[in-house]
């Protein structure tokens, strides 16, 4: 009677408490794939990873591989890339029009930061901004 007991008592604890997220879980909600070491700069692995993570929260014409295809040739193979002639970033958005661009198409209820130089902030602009073409970028 016991072996009953506990057996009902493990298939309860498993059906009634919530399994726990999967570590990254939390990540994909916002594409948060930058590294918490403190003071180290993105990998390319990283900025990657968010690309891909952002097209699927925003679909994009070509889809990820367009994407990722575009970021590589505005960034010059450095996705990320810090140039000094007025564009910035992966997706060398003009650093004239970043404010505007992150003010009107930052998603709601996401944090990003203030600088086009942040890799996460410019790929997720820049996905909401290819929604409507990628027009606005010379490698599409």
């Amino acid at each position: 009677m016991l072996r009953y007991i506990v057996n009902f008592l493990i298939i309860a604890t498993l059906v009634l408490i919530p399994q726990a997220a999967s570590a990254d879980d939390w990540r994909l909600e916002e594409c948060r794939f930058n590294s918490l070491r403190a003071g180290q700069k993105w990998t390319t692995y990283e900025v990657e990873k968010t690309i891909r993570c952002a097209t699927t929260h925003w679909a994009v014409p070509g889809g990820t591989y367009q994407a990722l295809d575009v970021a590589r040739c505005e960034s010059g193979q450095d996705l990320l890339d810090y140039s000094r002639d007025g564009y910035a970033g992966t997706y060398q958005h003009s650093t004239q029009y970043w404010p505007a661009r992150r003010a009107n198409l930052k998603p709601e209820g996401w944090t990003l930061a203030t600088s086009v130089y942040n890799p996460r902030s410019n790929v997720v602009i820049a996905i909401r901004m290819a929604r409507a073409g990628w027009h606005p970028w010379t490698c599409a």
